[in-house]
């Protein structure tokens, strides 16, 4: 059998689903043609073989951090944490650990890796997105355990009007640590805007006392 014979089989069944006039034209520049269709199949099994991996890798960073989360001592939380963070990288779950890891030294009062971590979780996470802004509420939080009141307050502001889901909550930090400040009007200001997100809320009466406490 002639060597060539499946190449020339492949030619004449790709020249014969154009009408006449046009296979004189294509025919001369098979070669390339044929040499398009080629890289467009392997382009598209090498990113059926990458995504395989990649689920694979998600798949596997995911169970590691469902059994750092499983453990109950804190410590070896954390260890299993960094392991995710170091061992699992371009994948969404090492993200998400980041997060979970700043949350647990926080946990155990280690406030400067627990900044760490959530000042990393805000440069991959999106701008206001969910994730983003629960790295910037775990920042307030933390400068507001460091009496750092005013980087707190920023934190708070930035979340509250994230539309993320946190508005609320956030709300209510801004009004707390700026009637530590003394901003008074920023207080009311807050305590009012959560009044108008949430007036069916069941703390509706002790937030209205708290913005009376305010004036």
């Amino acid at each position: 059998m002639d060597e060539n014979q499946p190449v020339e089989s492949l030619k004449d069944q790709f020249l014969e689903m154009f009408p006449a006039p046009a296979r004189e034209i294509l025919e001369k520049h098979l070669r390339e043609i044929l040499a398009a269709v080629s890289v467009v199949v392997i382009a598209v099994a090498l990113w059926s073989g990458y995504k395989a991996y990649s689920d694979y890798k998600e798949h596997q960073a995911a169970t590691a951090i469902g059994a750092a989360l499983a453990e109950p001592e804190p410590t070896k939380r954390a260890e299993r944490l960094e392991d995710v963070v170091k061992d699992q990288r371009h994948t969404e779950a090492r993200r998400q650990a980041l997060l979970l890891l700043g949350a647990t030294w926080r946990e155990q009062g280690e406030t400067r890796k627990a900044e760490e971590m959530f000042q990393e979780a805000r440069k991959e996470f999106p701008k206001g997105s969910a994730l983003r802004e629960s790295a910037t509420m775990g920042l307030g939080y933390l400068r507001e355990d460091k009496k750092a009141l005013k980087q707190a307050q920023d934190c708070f502001q930035e979340a509250s009007k994230s539309e993320a889901g946190y508005e609320a909550v956030a709300l209510l930090d801004l009004a707390r640590v700026s009637s530590a400040l003394g901003d008074k009007e920023q207080a009311k200001d807050a305590y009012n805007e959560y009044i108008a997100q949430r007036p069916e809320s069941q703390d509706l009466d002790y937030v209205r006392w708290l913005l009376s406490r305010a004036e």
